[in-house]
This record gives structure tokens, sequence and C-alpha cells, in this order.
């Protein structure tokens, strides 16, 4: 098994753990989303509002932007077009899995403390700064870690 292969079934079982299979169309937007090695902004958007479960897991990933878009949490059509930044990912994160953060985040919320806080609470196994991009890879990654430290935090 050559090293990307190897990578893409991590990534694919890391997916698995989140349930993400089980949704209605996405093994195609799942393929799409690993065939690449930097995160598309647009599928990141679907991944994290399924994960959160603010939409339905069966729309397509232009639904997603739209939710986004409605919810003010400063989606731009541009941003749409580029690489997933790790400022755009945790701010998303903040926002939909409804994730307090520290006095900074509540007085600014930004991408900028959205990835300050991201990187305290170690959902990012290598800190990065909120300009940085992310690879398909880190989505998951931090994905699970997020929807992991929520079920504890339930318990």
């Amino acid at each position: 098994m050559t090293r990307k292969a190897g990578t893409l079934l991590f990534m694919f079982i890391g997916l698995l753990s989140l349930g993400i299979k089980s949704y209605a169309q996405s093994n195609e937007v799942i393929d799409q989303f690993l065939e690449t090695e930097i995160a598309s902004y647009d599928l990141s958007v679907y991944l994290v509002l399924a994960g959160a479960k603010l939409i339905p897991e069966d729309l397509p990933p232009q639904v997603a932007l739209e939710s986004l878009k409605q919810r003010n949490w400063g989606y731009s059509p541009e941003k749409s077009t580029n690489p997933l930044t790790v400022g755009d990912f945790s701010f998303m994160i903040m926002k939909s899995f409804n994730i307090s953060g520290g006095i900074m985040f509540s007085l600014f919320p930004s991408p900028w403390y959205a990835t300050r806080e991201f990187n305290f609470r170690r959902f990012l196994v290598n800190p990065k700064k909120a300009g940085e991009t992310m690879t398909s890879f880190e989505v998951v990654q931090a994905l699970n870690n997020v929807i992991e430290w929520q079920e504890n935090q339930a318990k």
C-alpha cells in the first residue's frame, strides 16, 4: 500500500467514525473531499454543518453554503473558491457547535480569536495560525476531535 493510499484509507476511517458514511449522498462528497490535499471551503462547510446537525445530511454542498450565508458568520462568495483557512474553519466550528470561547472571543468573535481558542483546546494536533490553509486530513481530524469533546462535555 502506498503512503497516499494509506493516508486516504486513514481519512476514510476517520470519516466513518464521525458517522458521515451514513449520509445518503455523501459518499460522492467524501470521495471528492479526499481527492485533494488542501481542504476546499465548500465541502468543509458541508462536513461541519452536517457534523453539527445544522443541516440534513442529504443536502448538496451548495445548500450548505447558503445555510452558512444565512447565519451571518462572515461568509463571502469568494471564500467558496479558495482553500479553507484555519481561521475560517475554527470560527465555523465555534459557531456551529456553540462552543463558548475565552473572554477575547466573547468580546470580539472573529476567525483570529477562534483559532487561538481552537489551538488552546487542542482540536488541531499541531497548532496553526489563522491564515494557514488546512489539509483534508486536518479537517477530518479536527472535526472528529470537536465531536468527541462535545460528547464528553455532555456527560
